[in-house]
């Protein structure tokens, strides 16, 4: 895919998550690894709801990393290090993920969507763009689709970023289903 291409569709990404709620104002990051030493992500503290193309930045692990890099970079390298069938991370902040409790997932939660227990890895809360933050997905990131920081977010992993932005939308639609679901009781 031509880095035009994939910028347009993280912006477009962008934009539909901001519109659904799935991230706020200037939350979120998205990044795609274009091979093993350059990935496309945003800049940081930029508004998500209008992101432009130029808003997206190309970093060449080779070089210094720029400043206005997504604060959240480490997170997403450390998950590209350990991942290596993975080329696409969105990490938006949906809240009904952040309302289920892991001990009580449903089984209607993992057939909507589609994903194992063993997909799913639940960190405990570790400030945002923090390096702790950073190493301790190293540590619950391996071979996982899905990952819920506890009053946060999710990072979702994708072989690219249409299977990413499913997964982003099948947790928080399932979650709200098993949250709303306890009212009807």
């Amino acid at each position: 895919m031509k880095i035009d291409n994939i910028k347009k569709e993280i912006k477009r990404i962008f934009h539909y998550l901001y519109l659904k709620d799935l991230i706020t104002s200037f939350d979120g990051n998205i990044s795609y690894k274009i091979n093993g030493n350059k990935i496309i992500i945003n800049k940081t503290n930029i508004f998500k709801g209008e992101i432009k193309e130029k808003d997206l930045i190309i970093i060449d692990l080779r070089k210094k990393i720029p400043k206005e890099a997504s604060k959240e970079l480490k997170l997403h390298l450390n998950l590209y290090e350990i991942n290596k069938e993975i080329k696409a991370i969105i990490h938006s902040h949906p809240i009904y993920p952040l309302l289920i409790d892991k001990e009580k997932l449903s089984k209607e939660f993992y057939i909507g969507t589609r994903l194992k227990e063993e997909d799913i890895s639940f960190l405990p809360y570790y400030e945002p763009g923090s390096e702790e933050l950073a190493k301790k997905v190293k540590n619950f990131g391996k071979n996982k689709k899905v990952i819920i920081l506890e009053n946060h977010g999710i990072v979702t992993l994708g072989k690219d970023l249409k299977e990413a932005l499913f997964l982003t939308e099948k947790v928080n639609f399932w979650a709200k289903y098993q949250f709303l679901k306890r009212f009807l009781k």
